[in-house]
């Protein structure tokens, strides 16, 4: 009964309506103007019937038989009669009538919109029912259940095979893909554990090699000190696949707590903190006392790898600068700083796994930023890269949700300024 109250639908009853009225009108018409006809007739038969001239005909036989043969001139007598006593040919001839032309187009009306309210439910009915089997076929087919008997042959019969095709390559998509991800993340997870057994021994070797060399100049060679440095980096690389398998999983549930911005940020830069210093490239903070809702210590991983991306670009980065403001919507923090611009190239790219720019100049493995989006996508969160006047930006929103749950973590004595 919804969809009859729509503007079509009150457009189109009306049209019918209109219809139905016009028809009945004209009818009315039609039959009022040969009743006139007919009565002006005998009118003016009656007019020039003389008694004295036709002693053998009867005034009724008379009257009868000017119905039955047409006489322009006693029809034009009669109407003169008609005229005179207010009878005119106007569009409504019989005045007094006019009531039974009213009664008679209501009646019609609303017979006229009762079949057709009835016509709409009976209709309506046909096709919830319709759509209600559709639906049902299409759980069916989302649970796994690929049985499909069709009913009959309709309007919706060609709909119900393109949905029921379409659902089945879905899910059999679906269910490669999730497969597929299964499978990466295993391999990504064995890869990292894998390498982890060669990395100690490695480790183990050059402790053995530091303990009982004789010779410090090996020890202080370019090659010795660059082989202890891509250790370094291949141990940080088996880190973050482990935890970038574990995110994959779904087996790591983020924490709901509200905490200060401010704090998470310095917890994220304390083990590069010293690097930072060496380096001149403290952030400057700009935060406003804003708070966020998420787990701590995964954000703090997930800034952790932004300011990193941007530590990494020195000495053509000189400074850092992260700052905070929010409104109704969301939170916006954003880390900005004076390096090279990003090739519009690698903006919509910089965020793919294992992508490596070519402003890189082959610092990192192209993974950190990635892992940064996962862990801010789980926290209801988006960030984007953009180039500024002054250098470049990362941008994040936290969108707000509706609860969260209140924790109170300990202040940090901050450096950063």
């Amino acid at each position: 009964m919804k969809k009859f109250y729509t503007k079509t639908g009150v457009c189109f009853l009306l049209i019918i309506l209109l219809c139905v009225n016009s028809f009945i009108i004209f009818i009315y018409k039609i039959n009022e103007i040969n009743f006139y006809l007919s009565l002006a007739q005998i009118i003016g038969a009656a007019d020039n019937f003389d008694k004295s001239d036709n002693p053998d005909k009867s005034i009724e036989k008379m009257l009868l038989s000017s119905l039955k043969n047409k006489n322009r001139s006693q029809e034009e007598k009669g109407k003169d009669i008609l005229k005179k006593h207010g009878y005119i040919k106007d569009f409504f001839i019989f005045k007094n009538k006019v009531y039974d032309l009213v009664l008679l187009c209501s009646l019609a009306s609303i017979t006229t919109a009762a079949l057709f309210l009835v016509y709409n439910r009976h209709k309506n009915k046909q096709l919830n029912k319709r759509i209600a089997s559709i639906l049902s076929v299409a759980e069916k087919i989302q649970e796994g259940d690929y049985k499909f008997y069709k009913e009959k042959e309709d309007e919706f019969s060609l709909l119900e095979d393109s949905i029921y095709k379409s659902l089945i390559i879905l899910r059999e998509t679906r269910l490669a893909a999730l497969t597929d991800k299964e499978e990466y993340k295993e391999n990504l997870e064995n890869i990292a554990h894998q390498l982890k057994i060669p990395i100690t021994s490695i480790n183990l070797m050059l402790e053995l090699l530091e303990d009982n060399a004789t010779d410090n100049n090996i020890l202080e060679s370019e090659a010795f000190q660059k082989i202890k440095k891509q250790i370094s980096r291949l141990e940080n690389l088996t880190e973050v696949l482990l935890k970038l398998a574990r995110l994959d999983s779904g087996s790591i549930e983020m924490k709901k707590e509200v905490f200060l911005l401010e704090e998470c940020l310095i917890h994220s830069m304390e083990s590069i903190e010293d690097d930072l210093k060496i380096k001149g490239l403290l952030p400057k903070l700009n935060l406003n006392g804003i708070k966020i809702s998420g787990d701590f210590y995964w954000l703090s991983e997930a800034f952790l790898n932004i300011v990193k991306n941007f530590s990494d670009f020195y000495p053509k980065v000189k400074n850092i600068s992260i700052s905070a403001k929010e409104n109704a919507v969301y939170t916006q923090v954003s880390f900005e700083n004076d390096g090279p611009k990003i090739p519009a190239s690698d903006l919509k790219n910089i965020f793919r796994r294992f992508y490596k720019s070519n402003t890189n100049e082959g610092k990192g493995f192209g993974i950190g930023l990635a892992m940064s989006q996962t862990i801010l996508k789980k926290h209801n969160a988006e960030i984007r890269a953009e180039n500024t006047k002054s250098g470049t930006a990362f941008i994040v929103k936290f969108y707000k949700e509706s609860t969260t749950i209140h924790t109170n973590k300990p202040s940090v004595k901050s450096n950063f300024r």
